[in-house]
């Protein structure tokens, strides 16, 4: 890997600015909208593995074989230590079927289970530098080129147009809340997340703007827009989110903030009585109560015992 740090004067670029000028170049954005921390982008180039729907375990162990020797081998001492990203990482909500005895999903599912990306380079944008990690020269030169290029982005959204969207029943959903109901009764859950589907016809060559639309209105801490695989099988991920799932330390800790529990902001007094409200509220209490036993249970499959705490609950 080649590393370049280069000090970004007066902030003259960003990483969305980049990405807008050259939205084919790159696989990922990954960054909060407001400027805040760190702001990544990824190469669609580089060499790409994947794992298939229904792969057998076999085929399952040689891509984690195949993942953990990658990765490995593009740590070294003297870049171990770089804000590059040298792997891109996707994993379907399926995947936890590969450590879980799960049932078959219903709805068929687009996509790899896993995919990675070793990207031909990939830029990292913090307040004062531009952090550039390439994998040969050329990969160097061309992430150059497109930096001294770019231009700022347009304070104006991109328009596109929307067709008719076509989600869940209001029957169907009731239904569905019904049923989580008995099976809590029954004692199979305690906990259940309902899913509505939302589907509509889209033009890719609109998603970005889509994108674009949604980092302004809900400019989200955990943004991203990702396209995984290339062609006309490529499955486009476009999120916006308040929420850590979690984030792994360089000593080896590892942390996780769950939220649970929300109300709408007023001003003055009223944000205060909705503060209040919420605090004292006995669902939202035990909501957030639940998903911090989940969170510490998940961590304690994974971390050394007497290690998990909880450090601080029921903050606004």
């Amino acid at each position: 890997m080649i590393f370049r740090v280069i000090t970004n004067k007066g902030r003259e670029h960003s990483a969305y600015g980049l990405f807008s000028s050259f939205p084919d170049q790159f696989a990922a954005i990954l960054e909060d909208p407001s400027g805040e921390g760190k702001q990544f982008l990824v190469s669609s180039r580089g060499e790409s593995t994947s794992l298939p729907q229904h792969a057998s375990e076999q085929e399952a162990t040689h891509f984690f074989n195949h993942w953990k020797a990658n990765v490995s081998a593009t740590v070294t001492k003297t870049d171990e230590h770089s804000p590059a990203i040298r792997c891109l990482v996707y994993a379907a909500y399926e995947a936890g079927g590969l450590i879980e005895d799960l049932p078959e999903a219903k709805t068929a599912v687009h996509g790899p289970v896993l995919w990675t990306l070793y990207p031909d380079f990939s830029f990292c944008f913090d307040d004062k530098h531009i952090h550039l990690a390439a994998s040969n020269e050329q990969s160097l030169k061309s992430a150059l080129v497109m930096l001294d290029e770019a231009v700022p982005p347009s304070s104006q959204a991109t328009p596109f147009e929307t067709a008719d969207l076509i989600t869940t029943s209001a029957a169907q959903y009731k239904k569905a809340v019904q049923q989580v109901k008995d099976y809590i009764a029954a004692g199979d859950v305690f906990q259940a997340n309902i899913a509505r589907f939302w589907q509509m016809p889209f033009e890719v060559s609109n998603l970005t703007a889509l994108y674009d639309r949604l980092r302004q209105v809900n400019s989200a801490p955990f943004s991203s827009f990702a396209r995984i695989g290339s062609g006309s099988d490529s499955l486009y991920l476009i999120s916006a989110s308040p929420e850590r799932l979690f984030r792994i330390h360089a000593d080896g800790k590892v942390d996780t903030r769950p939220i649970a529990g929300t109300r709408r902001r007023a001003e003055g007094d009223k944000d205060d009585a909705l503060r209040a409200e919420m605090l004292l509220s006995e669902k939202e209490r035990a909501e957030h109560i639940m998903l911090v036993d989940l969170e510490r249970n998940d961590l304690g499959r994974v971390c050394k015992p007497g290690t998990v705490e909880v450090n601080e609950a029921m903050a606004v």
